[in-house]
């Protein structure tokens, strides 16, 4: 940037904090960086000019400045709404009551599998074996904290304490036909986490947390919409994630539902799953919402 200052690239900043964080924590930081969203603590300098920059974005959001809010289209592509990272690309996200949150969508700042190539180049520097074994578990597209979470549980091998399951695509745009368009009102809707085989979504409803603010109040029609065009849809909430006995019931049905077995109960296992709980949801003690 000049006057001796750097900014590393997401693969080196990623390969920096490598040895300094637990390995499911640096997946779910992998994540983030491959994902549609940022979350950035201001300062209270930094918090001012938020406020302004914010201040300008309510007045011209009705121009219709588009969201990185689906990282696939509806063939299963890789492709955001936006294709680069320019300042206008990164949007400030909102509460359901309006306020800014500490969430911000963006495209992702690079993907899973360039992020294990560019680890090449980095090679025998220290914490690029464990950053190259974390990219290869983690996921592009995840919109949020809170998506990113449920992710590590329902996706990570066994021995980190996750099911293990099959990975779906995250944040998948999904076209309605002609008469689930009449039930949703929209020609299209993005779902959270998409499955073709089985043919199924889970919808990660987040409070303060979710990519699509809007999608939280049309889930009626639209769960109706994708129903009629035979997928499954299953819910689940932040309170259902936060609260370990909560979530094992959620993931007896979902297993139900899905077709998906969940690893044997054994105790080590659950010693390794509340751990694993314990290590993604300590990330929401200091937030007003999830």
């Amino acid at each position: 940037l000049g006057g001796g200052l750097y900014v590393a690239s997401p693969t080196l900043a990623l390969q920096q904090v490598a040895r300094t964080v637990p390995q499911p924590k640096l997946i779910s930081l992998i994540d983030e960086f491959c994902g549609l969203y940022a979350v950035h603590h201001p300062t209270r300098r930094e918090r001012r000019v938020l406020d302004e920059l914010v201040a300008a974005y309510r007045t011209s959001r009705h121009r219709g400045a588009p969201g990185a809010y689906a990282c696939y289209n509806e063939h299963g592509r890789f492709e955001t709404t936006h294709t680069d990272n320019s300042a206008e690309a990164w949007l400030p996200a909102f509460d359901r009551s309006g306020n800014p949150t500490n969430l911000w969508k963006r495209p992702p700042l690079i993907r899973t599998e360039q992020f294990v190539s560019n680890l090449e180049a980095l090679r025998g520097r220290k914490g690029s074996s464990l950053s190259r074994r974390a990219g290869t578990l983690a996921l592009d597209g995840s919109g949020s904290p809170l998506e990113t979470c449920l992710a590590l549980l329902l996706f990570l091998p066994e021995q980190y304490g996750g099911e293990g399951w099959p990975a779906p695509q995250l944040n998948r745009r999904i076209v309605f036909d002609p008469d689930a368009r009449k039930l949703a009102g929209m020609g299209s809707c993005v779902g959270d986490m998409v499955w073709e085989r089985p043919r199924a979504i889970i919808e990660v409803n987040g409070f303060e947390y979710h990519a699509d603010r809007n999608g939280f109040f049309i889930q009626s029609g639209r769960t109706a919409a994708l129903q009629s065009m035979g997928y499954v849809v299953l819910d689940v909430n932040y309170r259902q994630i936060a609260d370990l006995d909560q979530l094992e019931t959620m993931l007896s049905v979902f297993s139900d539902m899905l077709g998906f077995p969940l690893h044997a109960r054994t105790k080590t296992f659950l010693a390794r799953r509340e751990e694993l709980h314990r290590l993604l949801m300590s990330g929401f003690r200091s937030r007003t919402g999830a």
